[in-house]
């Protein structure tokens, strides 16, 4: 998806997601660079546990799979894509229809033989993105996953996103309870509900519990619910504030993995996987006896931090592309974003994050008189001079700033996020690292070194 994080263009419109399962690298980069060319936007996965994990929060038109290494893990993998995205086109490598009918009479698949030409591949991803647009073009639109769009949290080539998506994905084939450590708006039930898809049987239940309810009765009657099972996972949003009596509780549970239910004279089996959230390290509350120690060393098996979104902003365009893709499906119109819109989504600091990103873009494109989002269509909190976040004024206009310096600013930030890594912000930026150096000559900032870092100011080579 390298294509998704380059402000290049003046408009930035809805591409086919395909995602390549497939462990082997030849096969898995040449169905990339074929689908790339295509105008596919790629994803790839080595197996079936971060295929699954990958789907639960990006959902993909088309899904290439693998079967040439296991054909009964194959046909698990296909029936489960089946299930959570029934619209998605199903393509598998290195067997015929003959080979998996049997065991997949009720669904409908292309197949691809090895070894095979990329012309073989070429036709295959025409073939299929022929059948979507003409199923689009019916108004038989490809759906997404129900509640996809609040998992765009989760969409991110950054090294920190891919990163937490590999840890998570290793997450998701175990047990083990595991803490989620984010502001808010970034996504940590996302998270926590692509772990519990991942790994999990299809009927398993996932139980979300509000620690900070005021209501006593209801947290204990979530965190012990009748319907858990050994499959269920129950998360524990912001479980700092969990009370002190129901966490005594809950370490005993978890001790004896047995629980004691009103209404019940035998113990019911406490056997539900944990997945705990939380806005703030817990260990000052561990410290401050806010928080039980033995409570905090049970759940702090595998600890994954969520990064806000001003540490990630390579990861807007993805975001916004889906965003409003999203948005394309549900309206009917073919929503896209102006450059220079972009540009300004870029250098705004998002202290909500990412549900602050989504509620944005919906708005602009709600008030876009067109399908072409533009400047004025953004609030006015993310033009320069506004406020970081919040409503609107009532009157005064945004500052106008000269579009140069925007691009000054802009190109600047990325250098000293990026710790003055030229090449690395000239491909962050969409640009060519010679028009960049160019810029910096016309800044007084010349000079072509790309190692010297931008400490917490910019200096000069």
């Amino acid at each position: 998806m390298a294509s998704a994080i380059r402000v290049v263009s003046q408009q930035y419109s809805p591409a086919l997601n395909l995602l390549i399962v497939n462990d082997d690298r030849w096969t898995k980069e040449a169905c990339k660079a074929v689908a790339e060319k295509l105008g596919y936007t790629v994803s790839t996965a080595d197996s079936a546990v971060p295929a699954l994990l990958h789907l639960s929060s990006h959902p993909a038109d088309v899904v290439l799979v693998d079967a040439a290494a296991s054909e009964a893990e194959a046909v698990q993998l296909v029936g489960r894509i089946r299930k959570l995205h029934p619209n998605s086109e199903i393509a598998v490598v290195g067997a015929s229809a003959q080979d998996l009918s049997s065991s997949l009479k009720s669904v409908d698949f292309e197949c691809l033989r090895k070894p095979f030409q990329t012309e073989e591949v070429t036709t295959l991803l025409q073939r299929i993105a022929s059948r979507l647009r003409a199923r689009h073009d019916g108004m038989s639109t490809v759906a997404f996953n129900p509640g996809a769009g609040v998992s765009s949290a989760l969409i991110g080539e950054s090294p920190e996103m891919q990163k937490l998506l590999r840890i998570a994905s290793r997450a998701g084939s175990s047990r083990n309870p595991v803490l989620i450590v984010g502001e808010s708006g970034t996504g940590k039930e996302k998270l926590a509900r692509s772990i519990h898809a991942a790994g999990a049987a299809q009927e398993a239940t996932f139980i979300s519990v509000d620690c900070a309810s005021p209501d006593t009765a209801m947290i204990e009657a979530g965190l012990f619910a009748k319907e858990q099972t050994s499959d269920s996972t129950i998360f524990l949003d912001e479980v700092a504030a969990l009370p002190l009596e129901l966490q005594g509780k809950l370490v005993r549970a978890l001790q004896d993995r047995m629980v004691r239910l009103p209404g019940r004279t035998a113990p019911a089996p406490f056997d539900a996987r944990l997945i705990a959230a939380t806005q703030h390290d817990l260990e000052p509350a561990v410290r401050q006896a806010a928080f039980r120690r033995d409570l905090y060393l049970r759940l702090n098996v595998l600890s994954l931090r969520l990064p806000p979104l001003r540490e990630r902003k390579e990861d807007i365009p993805g975001l916004v592309k889906y965003m409003l893709a999203q948005l394309s499906q549900t309206t009917g119109r073919n929503y896209t974003l102006a450059h220079e819109a972009m540009k300004l989504l870029l250098m705004h600091d998002w202290p909500g994050n990412v549900t602050e990103l989504q509620g944005c873009v919906q708005r602009a494109a709600a008030l876009s008189s067109g399908s072409l989002v533009q400047v004025d269509d953004l609030p006015a909190y993310v033009h320069p001079g506004q406020a970081s976040f919040g409503p609107e004024p009532a009157s005064d206009q945004p500052e106008i700033v000269p579009l140069a310096e925007l691009e000054k600013k802009t190109i600047l930030s990325a250098l000293e996020r990026l710790k003055g890594d030229k090449i690395a912000a000239a491909r962050l930026l969409g640009i060519g690292k010679t028009t960049l150096y160019r810029k910096l000559r016309e800044y007084g900032l010349g000079g072509r070194s790309t190692s010297r870092p931008i400490a917490h100011r910019l200096t000069v080579d």
